[in-house]
């Protein structure tokens, strides 16, 4: 989050913008859940957040999210979802 502010003051930009890439498979439910409420909390604080995850639970919680999927004769497939 230090760099996305670092890059958000360099640019003088209104919002701030980050990935997460994964790190979420070991916790808990519990701890799941306080991970996905605090970056729910972020929205509001003019943050975009792009998580990279292969949990279950986060996905079902994301409502607009992208899935990749490898076709073997077309390669890697891309679907969107906006619930």
């Amino acid at each position: 989050m230090a760099l996305a502010e670092k890059i958000k003051s360099l640019n003088q930009a209104d919002q701030s913008f980050f990935f997460l890439d994964e790190g979420f498979g070991a916790l808990d439910r519990q701890s799941l859940r306080v991970v996905f409420e605090t970056l729910k909390a972020l929205r509001h604080e003019n943050r975009i957040v792009g998580i990279i995850s292969h949990v279950e639970e986060l996905q079902q919680e994301i409502a607009v999210h992208a899935t990749i999927e490898l076709d073997p004769e077309k390669g890697s497939q891309v679907r969107y979802s906006f619930r």
